[in-house]
């Protein structure tokens, strides 16, 4: 999910980033954007971070400038610079992730300023020229990435070729090791797509056929997934209690029938949260009778009975508690909370 969420991001700020450019004296210099022609993509690669100067209209900024006055501020910068034991710089999702952390700027910052706090990052973090060299000319391919798939994404065509193109400008930008050190975790998710796209346009299936080989995908690709399978076994375990609860099983039924899907260990611990739910639904019970009684005592003003059932709630339950207890009535009465 991290993976679509940034790309996303990344997308719509170089389009913020254009339309802001696009206006009148807000265009960078020549020395400070990154073309999307060819012939930058090819400048960019023979640049080091001591040739990022920008004398652009914006004043230069600092470490203090990012953390005190920006959008970043009060935060740590997401990533990092990843090194091999000779101290040569290993692509990874790390290193993207980085770059993401710096180009959120763009609006706030020119490139020239992105530039150099990256610059500065780089000094902090210690990286040797080459390393550093490396990182600069990354971020250049980074940024052109960028820019090219702002401009890919508002155009229209089949899902099936956008895919294929975004992978091939990715290859085509960055390098086959690099892309894939990048944009990993975001490749397995595109096959999955790229897989059901082709069952779903293969004109020699039928209906029934494609729904049966999409649903068995699904499946496959389903189990390879450890967050999906989390989330199954907790969905099971919702499902398993609500039917155990519903023929109120006794303790032990409860323990051999989870024992035997999941382990006698995650039997026992579900039957302590079992003995902890059932000390709750008591205390909640008791709670519930001495309010009615409360609520019946015509003798009472309403504003007696207010400080009396705060009172109450105040006695059996702590503040968190009684956050819990409110939500709890109000899903038992079917209605929203306070």
């Amino acid at each position: 999910m991290r993976s679509h969420q940034a790309w996303g991001v990344v997308v719509a700020v170089v389009l913020a980033w254009m339309a802001w450019a696009a206006q009148p004296g807000k265009v960078a210099t020549a020395a400070g954007a990154v073309a999307v022609d060819a012939t930058t993509t090819s400048a960019s690669k023979t640049r080091g971070p001591g040739e990022w100067s920008e004398p652009g209209r914006w004043p230069r900024w600092d470490d203090s400038r990012l953390r005190q006055h920006s959008s970043l501020r009060a935060s740590q910068p997401d990533g990092a610079f990843t090194l091999d034991s000779a101290g040569r710089l290993r692509p990874d999702r790390a290193l993207r992730d980085r770059f993401d952390y710096y180009l959120a700027l763009i609006g706030e910052a020119s490139l020239g300023d992105i530039r150099h706090l990256l610059s500065l990052d780089m000094q902090a973090q210690q990286l040797g020229p080459g390393a550093a060299t490396e990182v600069a000319q990354l971020f250049e391919a980074y940024l052109r990435l960028q820019q090219v798939s702002a401009a890919l994404s508002g155009q229209r065509g089949p899902l099936l070729q956008r895919l294929l193109e975004r992978r091939r400008m990715r290859q085509d930008i960055l390098g086959e090791p690099v892309a894939q050190a990048f944009y990993g975790e975001d490749q397995v998710s595109e096959d999955q797509q790229l897989a059901q796209l082709k069952i779903a346009l293969d004109p020699v299936l039928s209906e029934a056929e494609k729904r049966t080989r999409l649903e068995a995908l699904q499946q496959q690709a389903l189990k390879s997934d450890p967050v999906w399978r989390q989330e199954m076994t907790a969905v099971r375990l919702e499902q398993m209690t609500a039917m155990l609860d519903r023929s109120a099983a006794e303790p032990a039924e409860r323990h051999r029938q989870r024992a035997r899907i999941w382990g006698p260990e995650a039997a026992d611990r579900l039957a302590a949260l079992d003995l902890e739910r059932l000390h709750w639904q008591q205390r909640v019970e008791r709670y519930q009778q001495q309010r009615a009684a409360l609520l019946r005592d015509a003798a009472m003003s309403a504003e007696q009975q207010q400080a009396a059932l705060q009172a109450l709630g105040d006695k059996g339950f702590s503040p968190r508690e009684q956050q819990r207890l409110r939500a709890w009535l109000s899903a038992d009465a079917g209605q929203p909370g306070d």
